[in-house]
């Protein structure tokens, strides 16, 4: 059995991530279209739609890990799409397209390659489905006190600030990239 409070500070942290992903697709829905485009897995395909279909369903994903809701249900839809991006990430690096924007982020610092592809966003992926999976792991009952909730809070904003770092390593890795080969 784990401690309440772990699961609580993941469940936290992936209602954040899964909410402020799903805002910036939905903030500029026509680009995340072209990005899914982009990444010629589907021939066929009202990639409007997709992106609009892709961007509610992590809204409603972040909305359940924040609300808590108890059923292993959202678990299990994070780990899909967790695994259907790895999925795509590591389909157009095998093929060597590398230079494309993996969707994950838009702040623009290398124009319109916001994230390029990379190994590091199979790894991160599969970390975050590790994550998810502690999360179907019993957990003890007690009550939470003040100083739980101050953990919580400290430990989010931990998580969000070397979540937001290890993205912009990532990103600085992918500039330095398209910088060598001369992209």
């Amino acid at each position: 059995m784990i401690d309440p409070l772990l699961s609580q500070i993941v469940a936290y942290g992936f209602g954040l991530l899964f909410i402020s992903s799903a805002w910036n697709k939905l903030s500029d829905i026509d680009r995340f279209s072209l990005i899914l485009e982009d990444y010629q897995l589907l021939t066929i395909m009202p990639f409007k739609l997709l992106a609009v279909m892709i961007a509610t369903f992590e809204f409603i994903l972040g909305c359940s890990w924040l609300l808590g809701f108890s059923t292993s249900i959202k678990e299990w839809c994070t780990v899909g799409i967790l695994i259907l991006y790895t999925l795509a990430i590591t389909v157009n690096l095998v093929r060597g397209r590398v230079y494309i924007d993996c969707g994950c982020g838009f702040n623009n610092t290398l124009g319109d390659n916001g994230h390029l592809l990379s190994p590091i966003l199979v790894v991160r992926n599969f970390i975050l489905i590790v994550m998810v999976l502690f999360t179907l792991l019993p957990t003890s009952e007690r009550n939470f006190v003040f100083l739980d909730y101050m953990v919580i809070f400290s430990a989010l904003l931990t998580i969000i600030l070397l979540y937001v770092g290890s993205g912009q390593l990532i990103q600085n890795r992918s500039a330095i990239n398209t910088w060598r080969n001369g992209f």
